[in-house]
């Protein structure tokens, strides 16, 4: 929709955004309470990646999909502490190999140090991890046939 098309107006102490043809609530914004509310016909389509070669993983937050027909084998560094609080990344397999991800020059996922830097998934298509960055560190949030070790 172009921006010509929207309308905002103060409502409650809360920023609203209205498609100006027909009123619907497109997205609110709540400061104090720092909360976003989508209207009800309203997407947010989350950023995603592909890695079709083994290498570094360069993105901290979205979907990666790992598109490798062998083993890809993947690193990812330790986030930047408060830069990258919050941001969350799901890395998925869309193919049935035993794929790797890499923190070993890190601290490791849930700052596991070597008992817990490598994820290996299972060999399906559809197994993934998910982790979250705080404090310069990879927490997992959670995973589906990956190992940790």
């Amino acid at each position: 929709m172009p921006v010509a098309n929207v309308k905002s107006s103060w409502t409650s102490g809360k920023l609203v955004f209205q498609d100006k043809s027909t009123g619907t609530t497109l997205l609110t914004l709540d400061g104090p309470n720092t909360t976003v509310s989508l209207g009800a016909t309203a997407t947010l389509q989350s950023p995603f990646s592909v890695a079709s070669a083994s290498g570094a993983v360069s993105v901290k937050s979205g979907t990666l999909y790992v598109t490798k027909a062998g083993v890809a084998a993947l690193t990812i560094a330790d986030p930047t502490a408060t830069t990258d609080d919050g941001k969350t990344l799901t890395v998925i397999s869309t193919t049935a190999q035993a794929h790797t991800l890499d923190n070993s020059a890190g601290s490791g996922f849930n700052a596991g140090g070597a008992g817990s830097d490598i994820g290996t998934f299972g060999g399906a298509a559809g197994d993934n991890i998910v982790i979250t960055a705080y404090q310069g560190k990879w927490y997992v949030v959670s995973k589906v046939n990956v190992t940790l070790g």
